[in-house]
């Protein structure tokens, strides 16, 4: 970018904070976080959680905080993050990983005060609010925050914050084969060697050492994380009150699990949502256009795949003893036991 293009950028910035960013924060200085006006919306790349958070966006006067704890791409399973790139500035100075844990009892004000800044809307940031108008922020008074990034952590968010959990969760086959295509993940590169890099609490990545150091390829690595979100995020959230969302459910039984979703949401359900069935997410490939519109997303991922790559995902998947799939690709509800 030139001079004159940087010189317009930044003040093309300042007008979109003085604007929208600054008097959003100073409107929710007091605001109290509780289940009707904060929901925290959990998933896994790829899983569909653009698409749920458009539809959760046709709640009146509501607001998107998008991947707030995402950083840059990862290039390798045994490098830290690059913060260059962030949208939470406070992500960058607590250090925090890809995939980022902390423990249900961990006692950290430090950590609490920075996730009380975010779900308060006092973030200072123009990349976490304007994927769908910083206009939005004018009128916002209900929070929508999709954590990507940020099931490993759920547990601990969930104890210390009365927000409103919903566990988006889609087959990992379909996932993998998604991020793969994925410009992003062609710069992901697996070393002949590799072993948990050091950083805050990754003895959640410890205890599944032997599998980390078994992973030679990159759906072998993507299916490690989505393996560890299971196990450490949604599965040790069972006692809490959240609902879970199947995205293949939510495919094939869209008018039921609306119904659903509004219901545990409290909030009754904005007529516009049923017209969006089929509209493609902002996150959408190009690709993936003919198998939405033919209705065919559901087993896109077996012409995206070769058989050793399935190969590859299934093994991660017995190492971790998940079943939460089936053979055919749909829900193992036997499996949520």
């Amino acid at each position: 970018m030139n001079l004159i293009g940087r010189y317009i950028s930044k003040a093309c910035d300042r007008y979109y904070l003085h604007r929208y960013v600054y008097p959003f924060n100073k409107r929710n200085s007091d605001r109290q976080i509780n289940q009707n006006n904060t929901i925290a919306l959990f998933s896994f790349p790829r899983s569909g959680s653009t698409w749920l958070s458009e539809l959760l966006l046709t709640i009146p006067n509501s607001c998107l905080f998008d991947e707030p704890l995402q950083r840059n791409h990862i290039g390798s399973p045994i490098e830290l993050p690059d913060f260059s790139t962030r949208k939470f500035r406070e992500v960058a100075e607590k250090d925090f990983y890809f995939f980022q844990p902390i423990p249900k009892d961990t006692e950290d004000e430090d950590l609490k005060s920075m996730m009380t800044r975010l779900l308060t809307g006092q973030a200072v940031s123009i990349g976490l609010y304007d994927d769908y108008g910083l206009q939005r922020l004018d009128k916002a008074e209900v929070f929508l925050v999709k954590f990507n990034y940020g099931m490993l952590l759920s547990s601990w968010l969930l104890k210390n914050f009365q927000v409103s959990p919903l566990f988006l969760i889609r087959n990992p086959y379909a996932c993998i084969g998604s991020i793969l295509q994925h410009e992003l993940s062609q710069k992901l590169s697996i070393p002949e060697e590799i072993s948990v890099p050091a950083f805050r609490y990754n003895e959640v990545y410890l205890q599944y050492e032997s599998i980390y150091r078994s992973i030679k390829t990159p759906e072998e690595y993507y299916t490690f994380l989505w393996c560890l979100n299971i196990k450490e995020g949604f599965e040790k959230n069972k006692e809490e009150s959240f609902l879970i969302v199947f995205y293949e459910d939510l495919l094939l039984n869209y008018e039921q699990e609306i119904n659903r979703i509004f219901s545990h949401l409290k909030k009754p359900v904005p007529p516009e949502i049923f017209d969006l069935q089929l509209k493609p997410s902002a996150s959408t490939y190009q690709h993936s256009l003919k198998a939405i519109t033919g209705r065919d997303q559901l087993d896109a991922w077996q012409r995206h795949l070769t058989g050793t790559q399935k190969d590859n995902i299934s093994r991660i998947l017995n190492d971790f003893g998940i079943s939460l799939y089936k053979d055919d690709g749909l829900p193992n509800y036997q499996g949520l036991i």
